[in-house]
């Protein structure tokens, strides 16, 4: 490739580069009647045959344009006009453009840019040549403030769009034993994250048995016309009782008198969301899901290997209990402790028990915390029922990798249960403007002067955290 210096590499330039570029086109020669001429040899006063332009493809030139440009972007170039003061390379270029016909020959149009890749036509070239912010956008990594544009991920409003700022509260009927439906529900429409990602809807055709839009339906009416809440409740369960479309998941029962964990219920509804055309699903994991980064040393070659554990929709911490009592610290100590575990190094291709921990590595916008009160026994399964205290707020930096930011998390909603494995009952307490409130099936909201105020023998065992 000749470089910028060689008179070939601008001689050779296509009037379109030659305008985009902002060089000078070539003036013809004019004789007394006005009429253009050929240039003629000033060595030989004879005129001599044009060489003809070695071939050189035009994506070569597109992307030398294009990294020249980038840098005037990114470096804070002070060469074009003030373009250092610009954000964006289309300014650059309308800066630069010396005539009227090169300006009006490229449309500014961003509907029509594709990258420089994927054999596209010789019109789309042309257009990215101009508008080298917008290829960014479509494939290309751009800067914006040092930060990748690629990597940028849309952020969740953590506030309630209504003008009131006093989002509804209301009961939900329950026909039987779907309370750890009903009591789920209670914190997701008590969470302004799950409501603004819900509601914020994006066009496709859905099948009559979609969970996301029937549960859309209840969001919005829960909120703004509770006369229509009964009826959407009950298009959500029947919804659910439909077999799925292909790709997504299936509630396991829908008899109405079943005993079910809420739990698991959680995750198959934002399984749901998350298989959906309808639901802007990277919204939905940033505002939902929780990544751990695991790690541990060889003690033979001393070599720390990790790995990133796929991300999930909560954490589910064991109860570590002493006399009876635990603390919310001592459950996340006890997850993110280290355990002794037989682990192969391929390094030294060794088998030994090592110790392995683990750290947040992905922090959500909500924070579910599961309590896993159901453990094995002697005699089966049993529940554990020792009292665990919850903070109000909560710090997880330790438990976090270094870097990551706004590690801070406010108690938003708490789902509480009582009984055992085979029956029990479940209650949702939310904190509203009000107050603190017990939502009970189709009971209306009763103020309550704390989180563990008259509980009786229930347990919590679903939080619900909101970021800070």
């Amino acid at each position: 490739m000749p470089s910028t210096s060689d008179p070939r590499s601008k001689s050779h330039k296509s009037p379109l580069l030659n305008g985009v570029l902002g060089a000078e086109p070539v003036q013809p020669i004019l004789g007394e009647d006005g009429r253009k001429h050929k240039a003629p040899d000033m060595q030989n006063g004879a005129k001599t045959k044009k060489r003809a332009p070695s071939p050189q493809p035009l994506e070569t030139k597109a992307a030398r344009k294009l990294v020249r440009l980038t840098k005037q972007v990114t470096n804070g170039d002070n060469n074009s006009n003030g373009a250092n003061q610009i954000n964006g390379t289309r300014a650059i270029i309308q800066q630069t453009q010396p005539t009227e016909r090169s300006s009006a020959s490229i449309p500014q149009t961003s509907d029509n840019v594709r990258p420089l890749t994927n054999g596209i036509k010789h019109e789309d070239r042309r257009l990215s040549l101009t508008l080298p912010d917008q290829i960014a956008g479509n494939g290309f990594p751009a800067k914006l403030n040092g930060k990748s544009k690629k990597s940028a991920v849309p952020t969740v409003s953590g506030k309630w769009p209504f003008k009131t700022g006093k989002p509804r509260r209301q009961g939900l009927s329950n026909p039987g034993a779907w309370c750890y439906r009903r009591a789920l529900l209670q914190c997701f429409m008590s969470t302004p994250q799950f409501y603004n990602v819900v509601t914020n809807a994006q066009h496709a055709k859905c099948p009559p048995n979609c969970v996301p839009c029937a549960l859309r339906k209840l969001t919005e009416s829960y909120h703004r016309d509770a006369s229509q809440t009964r009826n959407n409740l009950k298009q959500l369960d029947q919804t659910t009782k439909m077999p799925p479309a292909k790709g997504r998941p299936r509630w396991r029962s829908n008899n109405v008198f079943s005993q079910e964990d809420t739990h698991e219920y959680m995750l198959y509804l934002l399984n749901s969301l998350n298989s959906t055309q309808c639901i802007r699903t990277p919204a939905l994991r940033q505002s939902f899901q929780i990544a751990h980064r695991a790690s541990w040393t060889c003690q033979d070659c001393h070599r720390t290997h990790t790995h990133d554990d796929p991300a999930g929709w909560s954490i589910s911490l064991p109860i570590h209990a002493t006399h009876g009592t635990a603390s919310l610290a001592t459950c996340m100590d006890r997850y993110h402790g280290a355990a002794r575990l037989t682990i192969r190094c391929d390094a030294c291709k060794t088998n030994k028990p090592r110790l392995r921990g683990s750290k947040i590595s992905q922090l959500p916008e909500v924070l579910l915390v599961h309590l896993l009160r159901f453990t094995p026994g002697l005699r089966g399964m049993r529940k554990n029922t020792a009292r665990v205290a919850v903070p109000d707020e909560v710090d997880v930096k330790q438990w976090t990798v270094d870097g990551l930011g706004r590690t801070r998390y406010s108690l938003n909603a708490m789902l509480y249960h009582s009984g055992g494995l085979d029956n029990g009952h479940y209650i949702a307490r939310v904190k509203s403007a009000a107050g603190i409130e017990l939502m009970d099936d189709a009971s209306p909201p009763q103020r309550v002067k704390g989180w563990y105020d008259n509980a009786g023998g229930f347990t919590p065992y679903v939080l619900v955290f909101l970021r800070q």
